[in-house]
């Protein structure tokens, strides 16, 4: 059967010579981070699989995209996305860096008030809040951005019974090709966004400040950013002539990372990345933004942006072993390595770029150079899976490498995103995760024991146990 080529929900015809994406770190990705020294130690001493996070890159990636949607006369606030990689420890790295948290659940919304996020600085995004959440949300000072007239309702009634004014944005969603993201907010082709904003100026117990948009994910093409702010704009004006003041631009998250998809998922012709893609993207924005300073109070709009992946993505790397080597009867070999889709979920739109990591001193180099030593120099087919029961436990389905040995240590970079929060716990344990940073490394996850997994279970006395406690 032909495939056909893939069409993220919310983007235009793309014409490909508008395409680039970035890579700002210039991060080489044939190589493990500079803060590992040995690579085979630590996989003793911590188990395989193992996640890395590199502290510096994190930090630098998160400076790097605020620095790229930095204008004079425009203040940016990033909110980043929690849902993307939950690690306490990773967010924390990035309030500290400045950035106000995005939640989009209860779960994620107390994991920031626990890292001493202020209420004030959590965006509340998503479309189930219940009334208890709505109520914390509220009497913190929270950013709610609503996403149905039936949310409306109740945070007004939350509101009213709490004596405060709810700060109060609205999601918008557009077609963007043929289809939009109708799940999420109101629609601007039925009119919805203009009621809900028509709404909004008759309620006392709400304090309207922002209108959000978020119509997709990898977003390769600049202009849906174009035409997300020419959308938010249009509403702004409309929200002025009835009495409210918009205060803030949110066009959500969406970049992309120096990943690259599978071909079923990407463009025609495949995307690229280059250094400047990045401005690219905030060019599109900044353009109608300053045209439109006159809606704001004192001329300065404030510019709100949810990354996720393009901040995280870069910052961590995974570990893995090669615990099998098979030869494939139409040519070239399977191998099986200790780590598959239940941590490496992404595998199953990215198309990652294994690379062997040096058994002498920990650093990862192409498997040609490996084979040097071995006077190999042939390239072979080779089917990664990992250790699940499931055929489609697949990591990558052709990738040509030189030999790989039992034994082996495979590096996969740019995984820091929707890994961690995606994964899964069927047949087999999560593994540690390793910050290296300024102290050297720490582990901010330990590795997942049997135990860990049927903790909550609970087996009827009637039923009894053979073998005591979990």
């Amino acid at each position: 059967m032909k495939k056909e080529n893939y069409k993220a929900p919310s983007i235009e015809l793309i014409q490909i010579s508008t395409i680039g994406k970035h890579s700002i770190l210039n991060m080489d990705t044939s190589s493990v981070f500079e803060e590992v020294e040995d690579v085979e130690k630590l996989l003793i001493e911590y188990g395989s699989p193992l996640f890395l996070l590199s502290e510096n890159k994190l930090r630098e990636k998160y400076k790097l995209f605020k620095e790229a949607f930095t204008e004079e006369g425009i203040e940016t606030i990033i909110g980043y996305s929690y849902k993307t990689n939950y690690l306490p420890a990773l967010c924390s790295i990035l309030k500290e860096e400045g950035a106000w948290a995005e939640v989009v659940a209860d779960m994620e919304y107390k994991l920031a008030r626990s890292l001493n996020v202020p209420g004030s600085e959590i965006i509340f995004n998503g479309c189930y809040k219940t009334e208890t959440e709505l109520n914390k949300a509220v009497s913190e000072g929270a950013l709610i951005n609503i996403d149905s007239f039936d949310e409306l309702e109740l945070l007004d009634k939350v509101a009213g019974s709490l004596g405060k004014k709810a700060r109060t944005g609205i999601r918008v969603n557009f077609i963007m090709g043929n289809i939009s993201w109708t799940k999420f907010g109101f629609s601007y082709e039925t009119g919805e966004s203009k009621e809900v904003l028509e709404r909004i100026s008759k309620k006392k117990n709400i304090n309207f400040e922002a209108i959000h948009n978020h119509s997709g994910t990898f977003n390769v093409d600049p202009k849906m950013y174009s035409k997300s702010t020419r959308v938010i704009i249009e509403l702004a004006e409309y929200a002025k002539k009835i009495g409210l003041n918009t205060k803030i631009i949110d066009i959500g998250g969406g970049f992309p990372s120096s990943n690259k998809l599978k071909p079923q998922y990407d463009i025609p012709g495949g995307s690229k990345y280059n250094e400047n893609t990045l401005k690219q993207f905030s060019s599109a924005v900044m353009y109608y933004l300053k045209k439109a300073k006159h809606l704001f109070n004192n001329g300065k709009p404030i510019l709100m942006l949810e990354p996720g992946r393009a901040i995280v993505d870069e910052s961590m790397q995974l570990i893995s072993k090669v615990v099998s080597k098979k030869k494939n009867a139409n040519g070239g070999y399977s191998i099986v390595m200790d780590a598959g889709v239940n941590i490496l979920p992404t595998a199953y739109w990215y198309n990652f770029e294994p690379k062997l990591a040096n058994k002498m001193n920990g650093s990862a180099n192409d498997l040609n150079e490996k084979n040097k030593t071995n006077g190999k120099n042939h390239n072979e087919f080779v089917k990664m899976y990992g250790p699940l029961c499931m055929q489609i436990d697949s990591i990558n389905d052709a990738v040509s490498l030189p030999s790989v040995e039992v034994g082996d240590t495979i590096v996969f970079s740019n995984v820091g995103a929707y890994n961690i929060t995606q994964s899964m716990q069927f047949i087999q344990t999560r593994p540690a995760v390793l910050l290296l940073g300024p102290n050297g490394k720490e582990v901010i996850r330990k590795k997942e024991k049997w135990s860990d997994i049927f903790t909550l279970d609970i087996i009827p006395k009637r039923l009894g146990k053979s073998n005591g406690r979990y």
